[in-house]
């Protein structure tokens, strides 16, 4: 009488993980060199149309040009002259074509905490959903992943 209920059960586990689509797979190497790319156009080089146009339909749709410049200007008024960031973290939910890299950005005043959010677009790429800055770490995500060291 077991077998019947293990068949059973494992046909059920097997039809739920069919019908929840295509696994999908992350690079995040390559989600953290776009990112990177993204905060050096937004922090040193301050070029915010080239940054702009790494941005996706989410990003442009709900946040715009203004966003990004708002952001950057703020920062560096509020930290003074950027020296640089370090990735130290990803974050990336089953399934999902979301991945969230964390850095830690070093400036005259001090540490700050960026969240950058990608989306994969099977046809350009990585493209930036959304950006945040904090004085405090970002804490309380599930299965956070760190970066190997280089």
């Amino acid at each position: 009488m077991v077998r019947p209920v293990t068949r059973v059960m494992a046909a059920a586990a097997l039809f739920l993980f069919c019908s929840c689509g295509i696994i999908y797979y992350h690079n995040p190497e390559k989600a953290r060199e776009t990112a990177d790319e993204f905060l050096s156009l937004m922090y040193s080089e301050r070029d915010y149309g080239k940054a702009y146009l790494m941005t996706d339909k989410f990003f442009r749709d709900n946040f715009g040009m203004e966003k990004l410049v708002n952001t950057a200007e703020l920062f560096l008024k509020k930290y003074g002259k950027f020296e640089g960031t370090r990735a130290d973290s990803y974050f990336a939910e089953g399934g999902s074509r979301d991945i969230t890299i964390f850095y830690t950005a070093v400036s005259e005043g001090g540490e700050t905490y960026q969240k950058i959010t990608l989306n994969d677009d099977e046809k350009n790429g990585y493209r930036i959903s959304s950006m945040e800055v904090s004085d405090m770490p970002f804490k309380g995500y599930r299965l956070i992943k760190k970066f190997k060291e280089e």
